[in-house]
């Protein structure tokens, strides 16, 4: 079975797993708008069904809601 991540933690959230805290978003506003949310350093994470995400540049740091914004584009 193949599950992207946002689907996973959600599986796991239903039987009480501790997950981090985050949202799926579509949109770098939308990305701008979560960060808001959550405060504090944020990790924005392409969703793929492949492995090596991190390598090719699908995950990005954020300090703050503005760069998450700038980091989804």
């Amino acid at each position: 079975m193949k599950l992207y991540e946002y689907e996973a933690k959600e599986i796991a959230r239903r039987y009480n797993i501790p997950v981090p805290r985050g949202k799926p978003v579509s949109t770098p506003e939308e990305a701008q708008q979560v960060a808001s949310e959550l405060g504090g350093q944020v990790v924005i994470k392409a969703q793929v069904l492949v492995g090596g995400r991190g390598l090719a540049g699908g995950v990005k740091f954020a300090s703050t809601p503005g760069e998450a914004r700038e980091v989804s584009r």
